[in-house]
């Protein structure tokens, strides 16, 4: 009977699921099983490699981190059909956290001599096993990374892993849509709440009431307040599902720009979360950052903007938030800054001879910015032909007098501004193969608008990728752009960097490790015609709706390449440098370095996929 429950439990984890039955059962029966009380430690941090595979029959366990002032970082949790000590039995290496029993467990062993053979019978199930442990590996090598830069506090992940419902800690106060302006008003002043949610009959929000729409559409324009609520609350109503992260509640704060955010489970309204709520929980927020930037009466006042978003990543990855997370935070900050930057500008200049579109490029478009460099932006006119030079002109003294604030590290794809419809036909004469490509690269698939025409920009893009999605030759072009710029890998494996110059002996994370991994994502979601503009969004199409097998391994290359570079770039903030992602692989640890060339293998053998499907070959169709 236990041997049959042995077989049952592992032929229902993946990938021994693929097996056939005799293979499990004869690797079932080499296996041992092990009894572990709550708060036994399994295994420790820094004992040799283990030489089984643990898999959980029953209970949960914790993977740990232990810090060298002795605290503990609880990495994982495990339960009942998952596994740990993959990462150790394959790779030799020590143990690189410890693993507690946080309730009474029960642990089938399998040998690691056992599991090697049954590997090396089944390449098929070799492969997919491995591919779990590079998944793990990077995983766990982000941590250190994160730890030896960052270090740890008592408060890690709180912001990006606490559900938002979590912290909703007062009940609700709502009113029907029929109730009168003058009962809300009265509502709100005996809860002492700036805001009152408005319900239909089912409980769901359908609207919002605050402090400022009785300013501005009962008391100053003289409205009866008799009137039901209905008449003056905003609606559609912008809400957050209880089980989001709170991380989504405070990017819609930002993006929105607004201080507080209804909170709702299986479309009921629970509760109204604020900025001041994301203060408590981690000690401050970015979106206090987001309301310095908007509140700026010049552009000298902005001057200091940059540090303050240093120091709000800072905190950030001192709390263990994801690279990607950090990247949306960095994005949102800098596009209210960009856009009160313009205002300014403008108040400064007078307005445009015709109004002007500001258009993020690349990173700042996918929402994958790091401390460094700025955002790549450009800048396109209205279609007024006769405006052209005096367009020109203001668009030169707008950017002289930005050259005179370090307010950002601006870059413009374009010496421009073009007109938008110009710049259109020069895109799609690029991808006929009639026109040279723009200055900006491919990173025009995903045009972000910024400021100005918004509907123009957006309809461009989804035009070039339709186009691009038809063009077989034109996304050849660019698979042989892509694999030109070759993973910086040489003889056996051995990391290449550069031998002169400034960047002696150091190697560009965005350049060499980063773009790679993008450029052939966009390509990849370029084939199917796929709208997303973050890579992220990108690859979790790929994998559900067309059974891409690399999305997985592709988003953990992408986080430890992310974090690796924050990391890279706080630290040469603290040493008193300009950042800018440049790496010595020398100074990395072990861990670090092996991870690099983990991921710059996963990226030769993507561009050789590539390169075999479109017949590129050696740099060339």
């Amino acid at each position: 009977m236990l041997q049959q429950e042995t077989t049952a439990l592992l032929g229902r984890i993946h990938p021994f699921d693929l097996l056939p039955l005799a293979t499990l059962e004869e690797l079932c029966k080499t296996a041992g099983l092990e009894y572990f009380r709550r708060g036994t430690e399994i295994l420790q941090q820094g004992a040799k490699a283990t030489e089984n595979l643990f898999v959980i029959k029953r209970g949960t366990v914790s993977l740990f981190l232990i810090a060298d002032d002795g605290s503990e970082l609880v990495v994982d949790y495990r339960g009942a059909g998952e596994y740990f000590g993959l990462l150790s039995l394959i790779s030799g290496e020590p143990l690189r956290s410890s693993v507690r029993a946080e309730e009474d467990t029960m642990i089938l062993l399998i040998p690691k001599a056992s599991l090697r053979a049954v590997l090396d019978a089944h390449p098929a199930i070799s492969d997919k096993l491995l591919k779990s442990y590079f998944l793990e590996f990077v995983d766990r090598t982000y941590e250190d990374s994160r730890r030896r830069s960052s270090g740890l506090t008592n408060g890690h992940r709180v912001l990006f892993s606490t559900p938002v419902g979590d912290i909703v800690h007062r009940d609700p106060v709502t009113t029907g849509g029929s109730t009168s302006i003058q009962e809300a008003a009265r509502l709100m002043e005996m809860h002492g709440i700036s805001s009152l949610v408005v319900t239909d009959g089912s409980g769901a929000p359908v609207g919002i009431m605050t402090d400022r729409d009785l300013r501005e559409k009962a008391v100053a324009q003289g409205r009866d307040l008799s009137q039901p609520v209905r008449a003056i609350m905003s609606s559609p109503i912008i809400q957050v599902d209880a089980g989001e992260p709170c991380s989504e509640a405070l990017f819609l704060m930002m993006r929105h720009n607004i201080h507080h955010v209804p909170v709702t489970a299986a479309g009921r309204f629970l509760g109204m979360v604020t900025n001041h709520d994301f203060m408590v929980l981690q000690g401050s927020s970015p979106t206090l950052l987001a309301k310095k930037v908007l509140a700026a009466t010049s552009l000298e006042h902005l001057e200091d903007a940059r540090a303050h978003l240093q120091t709000a990543v800072a905190v950030l990855s001192r709390e263990g938030a994801r690279a990607r997370d950090i990247c949306r935070v960095i994005t949102e900050v800098t596009r209210k800054l960009i856009g009160r930057t313009a205002a300014l500008a403008e108040s400064e200049l007078g307005p445009p001879p015709v109004p002007l579109t500001v258009i993020a490029l690349g990173e700042a478009a996918r929402s994958e910015l790091s401390i460094q460099p700025g955002p790549e932006l450009a800048l396109a006119r209205a279609d007024r032909a006769d405006t052209k030079e005096a367009t020109a002109d203001y668009a030169r003294r707008l950017r002289a007098r930005l050259e005179g604030t370090p307010v950002l590290a601006l870059r413009n794809g374009r010496d421009g501004p073009v007109s938008l419809s110009q710049w259109a036909d020069d895109l799609h004469r690029w991808v006929d193969g009639s026109g040279p490509p723009p200055a900006a690269g491919a990173g025009v698939f995903e045009m972000n608008p910024v400021l100005g025409n918004a509907r123009s920009v957006d309809r461009l893009r989804l035009d070039l990728i339709t186009a691009a999605a038809a063009n077989e030759a034109f996304r050849a072009r660019l698979v042989t752009s892509a694999v030109a710029n070759r993973p910086p890998l040489g003889f056996l494996g051995k990391l290449v960097v550069s031998t002169s110059g400034e960047d002696r002996h150091r190697l560009d994370l965005c350049e060499k490790g980063i773009v790679p991994l993008v450029d052939v994502v966009r390509i990849l979601a370029l084939e199917k015609a796929m709208p997303e503009r973050s890579t992220l969004a990108r690859l979790r199409d790929l994998a559900s709706r067309h059974g891409y097998v690399h999305s997985s391994e592709v988003e953990n290359a992408l986080e430890y390449l992310q974090a690796l570079r924050i990391n890279q770039q706080l630290a040469q903030l603290q040493a008193g440098e300009e950042p800018d992602g440049l790496v010595d692989p020398e100074t990395l640890a072990n861990a670090e370095r092996k991870g690099l060339k983990e991921v710059f293998q996963l990226t030769a053998s993507l561009y050789d996929s590539l390169a075999r499907r479109y017949g590129v070959l050696d740099g060339g169709p």
